[in-house]
């Protein structure tokens, strides 16, 4: 997410790794439509969510970048967010796109890790990285240097357990009365539901809620 001006996917590319790169910069919608490159939008958080499930399964790696402007230093005046008032002031727009945001990247993290990624996210210190106008190559290639070893190591990755259950009896485990509504994910749900593609295994309906 907020590839930029792409260098570190080029980078990647150039040393021979398939790669994809995701920025709400990458397309403007028109008027009336979802910008499907924006997380921030049910179109552009189910592209992130099809790109990780086209990880490839021998290994990958995602490097999450996250607009920073309200989780910066400078912004604190207006943000309200501290140490102890991490969601800060929601009352302003900013902020609350800005937890949105933090939260779909952290499903989008799970869901990395449940796939057996790797993935890395950039937070600098003091949040300034937004005012930079892109990376600099050096920032690639330095992520190529340590492509094979982020997915050799995957430090940090839990490991599985011996006996997985299948699908249908983790579903069946499941309760709905979480809805990650600070990811907005009742809005995503929908969205998905109303495609005319959609494709339900008929194993799974009875296990899905009728209404949200």
């Amino acid at each position: 997410m907020f590839a930029g001006k792409a260098e570190a996917t080029r980078m990647m590319r150039y040393a021979g790794h398939c790669a994809a790169k995701l920025d709400y910069k990458y397309h403007v919608a028109s008027p009336g439509k979802q910008n499907y490159m924006d997380i921030l939008t049910p179109a552009g958080f189910l592209l992130a969510v099809s790109t990780v499930l086209r990880g490839d399964p021998r290994g990958f790696w995602c490097h999450f970048g996250i607009k920073c402007g309200s989780w910066s230093q400078v912004s604190q005046g207006t943000s309200g967010r501290s140490v102890f008032t991490a969601l800060g002031n929601e009352d302003q727009t900013f902020v609350r796109e800005g937890n949105c945001m933090a939260a779909r990247m952290s499903l989008l993290l799970l869901l990395v890790t449940a796939l057996k990624g790797a993935w890395s996210v950039e937070q600098p210190s003091g949040s300034f990285l937004e005012y930079f106008p892109n990376y600099p190559p050096q920032f690639g290639l330095r992520l190529v240097e340590l492509h094979d070893q982020v997915l050799a190591t995957q430090r940090g990755t839990p490991e599985l357990p011996k006996d997985l259950p299948t699908a249908v009896d983790t579903f069946s485990m499941m309760s709905f009365d979480d809805l990650w509504e600070d990811a907005n994910m009742v809005e995503c749900i929908r969205y998905i539901r109303g495609g005319t593609s959609l494709r339900i295994p008929e194993n799974f309906r009875p296990l899905l809620p009728t209404r949200l």
